[in-house]
């Protein structure tokens, strides 16, 4: 199930999100951040968390355009329970507390609409393993992109609208999740046939 817990509006007159997550991360849930512009499209959205039960309460945007979000993780800490609090930066989401680092970025897939196939690209400053796989709007799995260990520097991947066994997708809003070692990244893609 996943699920908004609090709204808060932002400088550029757009909205951050805070809620859970059981469809896309890395855990049974993760908490989730969902970043829209004043009309209500998604600029970018991010999972936290680790491998049990983790959740956003609540989001504010701070002075120098950041981001504070508070919540639970029973994924790290010392007790079944913890509190989680991060600080992110204003553009991409990334979080910016040591214990997660820094070595996945992911561009928006361009073109986007497409019609015709549509290039993501992504940046890992170190070696680690890779996951990348489409979503449709109801969370089921219709292709699987990457998956394999992956070297560091920048990478490409193109979709050419098609799942895993060659057929062409109808248009719609589907989703690519990016899994690099312990970062999870979602962006929304729309295929206009």
């Amino acid at each position: 199930m996943d699920g908004g817990f609090s709204i808060d509006l932002t400088s550029d007159g757009g909205y951050i999100i805070a809620g859970c997550t059981e469809s896309f991360g890395a855990g049974k849930e993760d908490a989730w951040l969902i970043k829209t512009d004043a009309k209500g499209d998604i600029i970018w959205t991010r999972t936290y968390g680790g491998t049990s039960y983790d959740c956003f309460r609540s989001v504010q945007q701070i002075d120098d355009g950041r981001y504070i979000a508070i919540g639970r993780t029973a994924s790290f800490g010392t007790g079944y329970y913890d509190v989680y609090l991060i600080k992110i930066g204003p553009e991409t989401g990334i979080e910016e507390k040591e214990s997660f680092p820094e070595y996945f970025l992911v561009s928006q897939s361009e073109p986007n609409p497409f019609n015709y196939r549509t290039l993501l690209k992504y940046k890992l400053s170190q070696n680690t393993r890779v996951h990348i796989v489409v979503y449709n709007i109801f969370g089921q799995q219709v292709r699987t992109l990457v998956s394999k260990k992956q070297d560091e520097g920048l990478h490409f991947v193109l979709w050419d609208g098609r799942d895993d066994f060659g057929r062409k997708l109808r248009s719609g809003v589907y989703f690519c999740k990016i899994q690099a070692g312990d970062c999870t990244e979602t962006k929304k893609m729309i295929l206009l046939r």
